[in-house]
């Protein structure tokens, strides 16, 4: 098993979202199937769900990630 770290910055989360998303898809051979982001009065909740094929024991493997960002009042 092996592990990933992504940190976030002081640019806005959506940029950052989007590069953790490029690095799943280029290092570990994630393919995205879907992208959800839904917008509320206070805050922006974000969703990507992604899925691996491995051959050798004809499985899936998938992972979902969730941020959410709190929008200053």
């Amino acid at each position: 098993m092996s592990s990933k770290l992504a940190s976030m910055t002081n640019k806005s989360s959506r940029a950052d979202f989007e590069e953790i998303c490029a690095v799943l898809e280029k290092e570990l051979g994630e393919e995205m199937l879907y992208k959800i982001v839904k917008n509320f009065d206070d805050s922006t909740v974000t969703m990507a769900t992604f899925e691996k094929f491995y051959f050798r024991t004809s499985s899936y493997a998938n992972l979902t990630i969730l941020f959410t960002e709190r929008k200053d009042m």
